[in-house]
């Protein structure tokens, strides 16, 4: 387990932080499953990492990047990559999927 460096945008990290988003999709492998990372001061743990096209998380995983459609989905990544990444729907992107990071406190300890 590793802890990694993900930033996101302010309106994600609220999504994530409500429960409302158990994934995000990078153009690169930011991790692998089981490294972990902090949202303002929660952590949470990469449980799998999918490589596929931004059309097919866009389609199959929307939801699971919080937002209410593939089209809402779509426009959020061109807004965050808008101007500085190619934002084709058939470019290999990796899907993080994660959940929050529970720890267990020994009360003996």
């Amino acid at each position: 387990m590793t802890l990694i460096e993900l930033n996101f945008y302010e309106g994600k990290e609220d999504l994530i932080l409500h429960g409302q988003a158990c994934a995000t999709t990078r153009r690169t492998r930011h991790g692998k499953e089981g490294d972990v990372f902090v949202v303002r001061g929660q952590t949470y743990q990469i449980t799998q990492v999918l490589c596929m096209t931004l059309e097919e998380v866009a389609r199959l995983y929307y939801r699971e990047e919080g937002y209410s459609s593939p089209d809402v989905f779509y426009a959020v990544w061109q807004m965050c990559y808008k101007g500085q990444q190619d934002t084709r729907l058939n470019q290999r992107v990796y899907l993080h999927k994660f959940r929050p990071y529970l720890t267990v406190h020994c009360m003996l300890c």
